[in-house]
């Protein structure tokens, strides 16, 4: 039987070697800045953070992550946590987090003070659809590695978090296997067509 759970970090996981470098400009000046992924980051990204009575979640980031692969925690056990409704559709978006990130995600500079009444942080915010459904992805900056990293990921409710942030275009975006080096360009705006004049 499918576990949706242990879904969400297969599909973190294949995101370990992977790095995303992105290019975003607005009003003449180009900010620059390549977004990681460690297991550490999986389970507040994925909500987990907010079922404060499920004991098993309490161990360190990284023994969370890799008991949900070996199947010590599971999506049964997790749901029946009385916090679980917060992060039911959550989970079920989170299957999709690489399909989100590879395609053309709206963002914006993502400042808090603009959007009182919550607590979410973070220096970036991408947007995207599912399927039809509104989802965020907001990115901070590790104090460690100067890379970004996934901070939360959820689906629009009744919030839009994009109001009043400032957004930038995109001007590039690769996907970089740093196990293979193979490199995906995703979007390019920058470097000159053939046969096109500048």
């Amino acid at each position: 039987m499918a576990d949706m759970l242990y879904d969400c970090a297969v599909a973190f996981s294949k995101l370990l070697n992977v790095r995303y470098n992105i290019k975003l400009g607005k009003r003449g000046r180009d900010t620059e800045f390549t977004i990681a992924f460690d297991s550490i980051d999986f389970r507040h990204s994925a909500g987990l953070h907010k079922l404060i009575d499920m004991p098993q979640l309490r161990k360190s980031s990284e023994k969370v992550f890799n008991q949900i692969l070996n199947g010590k925690i599971t999506y049964e056990q997790i749901s029946k946590s009385e916090h679980f409704n917060k992060i039911e559709k959550r989970l079920w978006m989170f299957t999709f987090i690489e399909q989100f990130i590879d395609s053309h995600t709206l963002t914006f500079k993502y400042i808090p003070r603009l959007n009182e009444g919550t607590r979410t942080t973070g220096e970036f915010l991408l947007c995207n659809t599912i399927n039809g459904d509104e989802a965020y992805l907001f990115i901070d900056k590790s104090s460690k590695h100067g890379t970004y990293y996934c901070r939360s990921f959820f689906p629009k409710s009744n919030r839009d978090y994009t109001i009043n942030q400032p957004s930038y275009a995109l001007l590039y975006k690769e996907k970089v296997n740093i196990i293979t080096s193979e490199k995906i360009i995703q979007y390019d705006k920058i470097t000159p067509k053939c046969g096109v004049k500048e």
